[in-house]
């Protein structure tokens, strides 16, 4: 396993071109903690980006719920360097206020190269087809 960065509540591994982002829950933290937490994930975004990533599967199955404001800006900021940079992204959601809340925020922050997905297996299938092999 190819560990890219990883803090209190997130891991991301690289594998052939492509990011697995993996967010947890911190039922420990605060509404505040942990918008702090996402806020310093969006930099990771164009740490990815240099590096050459050809997809990203975003995979909040373990994370929370509902994201507040201050969270949802910064998935924005996590989502929209993909969308600017033409890199397939994929959510993967487990419930349904996940998938209410990220369809949004991926249809505002990447809405052609980004997909809500309630699988992993459906996520990765997605993204192979929209980001083969070079």
């Amino acid at each position: 396993m190819n560990v890219f960065a990883e803090g209190d509540n997130y891991r991301i591994v690289v594998e052939n071109g492509i990011a697995t982002w993996t967010v947890w829950r911190r039922p420990d933290l605060d509404m505040a903690a942990g918008a702090a937490l996402a806020e310093r994930q969006a930099t990771e975004a164009s740490r990815l980006l240099v590096r050459g990533v050809r997809a990203l599967v975003f995979d909040l199955r373990q994370g929370p719920d509902i994201a507040g404001p201050k969270t949802q800006a910064a998935l924005g900021s996590i989502f929209s360097p993909f969308e600017r940079m033409r890199i397939p992204l994929a959510v993967v959601v487990a419930s349904p206020m996940q998938q209410l809340q990220m369809n949004r925020l991926v249809s505002e922050h990447a809405p052609t190269m980004g997909t809500v997905y309630t699988t992993l297996p459906e996520a990765e299938a997605g993204l192979a087809e929209r980001a083969p092999m070079h």
